[in-house]
């Protein structure tokens, strides 16, 4: 979904580095995100970086049925102008009566905080899966990558948002293209499906090469 709150200025490059061939032989195209959650693991343990209203947790939980599932956002938002479900002060609570039933049972985990730090107090090599929501600026981003690939299993996948170089309808540049196509040729990493929006607002899907 695309990011609800234009970014403060980031240190990204002007152009972003270009993803060689072999880091996309591998690639599926998926019609969209939704029917990507098909492809992934199942019953494992996964994090989503960048809630919101948690209407993709729930599609989550459905779907992939998670083991457990933690939900880590700074939970200072307010929900989609059409939707107005909650404001800063109750993003949490909303969340919390949302998910009641998983939390109890501890099959969903809330974390408050910035995302990298609340992923950085995580086991390493413990997540099958990370979806990643969350900051969008270059240097978010960047930091979200960095800590969430120490955090997956081996041949666990890191799903990113938003693979959009500007987001049009806010009149707003992302730093995702930038920091996932850097990370991917820097780190070792492919590109092994991409999900498509009809706004353009993509995900790709990494693994370890």
């Amino acid at each position: 979904m695309p990011f609800d709150a234009p970014p403060a200025p980031t240190s990204k490059p002007e152009i972003p580095v270009r993803l060689p061939q072999s880091h996309l032989n591998n690639c599926r195209v998926i019609e969209h995100r939704d029917l990507l959650l098909e492809h992934l693991p199942t019953g494992g343990s996964v994090a989503e970086l960048g809630v919101l209203a948690g209407d993709f947790s729930e599609k989550i939980l459905r779907t992939c049925q998670p083991r457990q599932l933690f939900l880590i956002d700074v939970f200072d938002s307010v929900d989609w102008p059409e939707r107005q479900r909650f404001n800063p002060q109750t993003h949490e609570q909303f969340i919390r009566n949302r998910f009641a039933d998983e939390i109890q049972r501890y099959q969903v985990v809330l974390k408050r905080g910035l995302s990298w730090e609340r992923m950085s107090q995580l086991p390493d090599c413990s997540f099958d899966w990370i979806y990643i929501d969350a900051d969008h600026r270059y240097d978010g981003v960047k930091k979200d990558l960095d800590v969430s690939s120490q955090k997956v299993k081996e041949g666990g996948l890191l799903v990113m948002n938003d693979y959009i170089y500007h987001d049009y309808l806010a009149d707003v540049e992302y730093g995702v293209v930038h920091a996932v196509n850097e990370f991917c040729v820097n780190e070792g990493w492919e590109v092994i499906f991409l999900a498509l929006n009809e706004k353009m607002f993509n995900d790709v899907v990494l693994k370890k090469l």
